[in-house]
């Protein structure tokens, strides 16, 4: 029923936004991502950080 409400199928349906990121210098974010996954209890997620960064 709310097919009479909305405009349909467009475009605009189908798209995905996509977000690009650059970092010149990751090695203090990585060491910083390690310690707040560290403090939610996620040790293996720390390594990994520390593994990139």
């Amino acid at each position: 029923g709310g097919a009479r409400f909305t405009a349909g199928l467009s475009v605009f349906t189908f798209l995905r936004a996509r977000t690009w990121l650059r970092l010149d210098d990751a090695e203090p974010l990585g060491l910083q991502t390690a310690r707040l996954a560290r403090v939610e209890g996620l040790e293996a997620h720390a390594r990994a950080a520390e593994a990139r960064g």
